[in-house]
């Protein structure tokens, strides 16, 4: 990953981090907290990609897409 690309995903994953803090907005508040600290565990591990596709299954969830398929993928229960 290059630096621009690591710049868009960081940036990416501290707007989610923000979202999710200001505005759960979620039904299942829990599954999104938890989905947002594995997001900042991967980021501090440097695991940019799977980071990346954390923020954007964060952001389905915010937007009210069913959590149950996320909650199995990334164990989040």
């Amino acid at each position: 990953m290059g630096p621009r690309e690591k710049e868009r995903v960081l940036q990416l994953c501290r707007e989610v981090d923000l979202l999710v803090t200001l505005d759960p907005g979620a039904s299942d508040v829990g599954v999104l907290e938890r989905a947002r600290c594995k997001m900042n565990e991967l980021v501090r591990e440097e695991d940019l990609s799977a980071a990346e596709e954390v923020a954007l299954a964060i952001t389905q969830l915010h937007a009210g897409v069913d959590a149950d398929e996320y909650v199995r993928k990334y164990g989040l229960r």
